[in-house]
């Protein structure tokens, strides 16, 4: 039987490949042996490039690590102001403490701006803003010198910038007018009194014009307006009309001590005139 004729090369006459060959065609093995190479000498510059620079990566980190973390945990502070000085009258100096509470995580560092109306009052020291380091623990931030230059409420905002986070805090400070010695008597309450409102303090400037009562009021936290009522040989009754539209109807007993008199009573907001708050006033006589 005639045979057929063949190019294919007996079993055993072809190569078999060896170890690290493969049975691709040539153009493919060129390939792959170009593509190898080249991510070999490439990934090794990068190894080295990565090892030589490790100060440069290290600098770098630590911004990177401090920003992620604020990212998962915020920063957050309470802020309090404290007034040294109980009361404070014109041309008198008076220190106020602002006081920072972290809540949970180190608060960062910053700067503290203060703001204040300048016809009221003046910042001694320190001058310009005040620059803070990171506060882990409640601490004293600053220590606020003023200068009561006029009689009034005077209200000192506090801006609390750090690096992430912004605060604010404001503080309403009542200054007093200088006490000229004219003191009230039982026969005429005429005079500046001390006052105590609910849980606020203030003054009474009283004017009293045979029984007949008027003048005006100032409480520490802005509200001012004025008095009308009447007074008897032990009673006083008044009415608070506030500049914010409010209005207070004050009952006291007038009385009498060894240097000093009194009214002691309480006062009925009219938007809740069942309640009662206590009501405090008292001068030197």
């Amino acid at each position: 039987m005639p045979q057929t004729a063949t190019n294919r090369a007996p079993e055993e006459d072809r190569p078999v490949p060896t170890a690290g060959e493969t049975s691709l065609p040539r153009n493919w093995q060129r390939l792959l042996k170009t593509v190898t190479t080249f991510v070999q000498v490439h990934l090794w510059k990068g190894i080295v490039g990565l090892v030589t620079s490790a100060g440069v990566a290290g600098f770098f980190l630590s911004p990177v690590k401090d920003w992620a973390y604020h990212k998962l945990w915020h920063e957050r502070a309470l802020l309090q102001c404290y007034v040294v000085q109980q009361q404070i009258s014109v041309n008198d100096s008076f220190e106020l403490d602002l006081t920072v509470v972290p809540q949970g995580i180190t608060v960062s560092s910053g700067v503290v701006e203060i703001h204040y109306p300048a016809d009221k009052i003046v910042l001694v020291q320190p001058s310009g803003i005040v620059q803070t380091e990171p506060i882990a623990d409640t601490k004293v931030a600053a220590k606020l010198l003023f200068r009561a230059i006029a009689h009034g409420p005077a209200s000192v905002e506090i801006h609390f910038n750090t690096k992430y986070g912004k605060y604010l805090f404001s503080q309403i400070v009542l200054i007093r007018e200088v006490d000229q010695n004219h003191h009230p008597s039982r026969d005429n309450l005429t005079g500046t009194w001390n006052l105590r409102f609910g849980g606020l303090n203030g003054e009474l400037h009283i004017e009293d014009d045979n029984g007949k009562i008027g003048g005006h009021y100032e409480l520490d936290d802005g509200n001012v307006g004025q008095l009308k009522g009447v007074r008897g040989v032990a009673a006083f009754q008044v009415s608070m009309i506030s500049n914010r539209g409010e209005q207070y109807a004050v009952q006291c007993n007038l009385n009498l001590a060894d240097s000093f008199i009194e009214l002691k009573g309480d006062f009925f907001d009219s938007r809740t005139p069942k309640t009662n708050q206590s009501f405090y006033g008292s001068s030197h006589i």
